[in-house]
């Protein structure tokens, strides 16, 4: 499909190609061979990137002009604002005043997601570990002198039965 500038060419072009193509005065028709069309390459035609709107301040944002049923981003030059201002069908604007700050993202850690979860209130230090080592061992002694003393009740139990 060609270009906007493609069509212009030819519009422009058309009257002089006629003019060579109506002949000279002995009636012999003339046409050069840059007359006829050309095929063209079609040039890439620049895309306008979205432009930023700077305004002054509120003032600015106010004044600013724009087409009905359109919208725009406004930035302002003296603050940390922006506005969007639109305009509804019959071209009746709205301003919408936004603050903006820069969002500043956490180093990532090494920690797993499951170790910011653990309940640092439940933790003991290495001493009342130790304490509970030993009175675990010294109940599982006690646990073991209940069941040798058991063994041998039954024993004198079953040896009186019998005897």
């Amino acid at each position: 499909m060609p270009g906007p500038y493609f069509n212009n060419y030819q519009q422009s072009y058309a009257p002089y190609q006629q003019s060579y193509n109506q002949g000279n005065s002995y009636g012999q028709s003339y046409s050069p061979s840059f007359a006829q069309p050309q095929p063209q390459m079609q040039m890439a035609q620049p895309t306008q990137s979205s432009t930023i709107n700077w305004v002054q301040g509120d003032v600015g944002a106010r004044a600013y002009n724009i087409q009905p049923g359109m919208s725009v981003l406004l930035m302002d030059s003296e603050g940390q604002n922006f506005y969007i201002k639109s305009a509804d069908s019959m071209g009746m604007p709205t301003l919408k005043k936004y603050a903006y700050s820069e969002v500043v993202e956490e180093p990532m850690r090494l920690e797993s997601h499951e170790a910011k979860q653990i309940d640092t209130a439940f933790t003991a230090t290495r001493e009342e570990v130790k304490k509970m080592q030993e009175e675990i061992t010294s109940l599982k002694e006690q646990l073991r002198r209940m069941e040798d003393e058991n063994k041998q009740m039954m024993e004198q139990q079953r040896g009186r039965k019998n005897g």
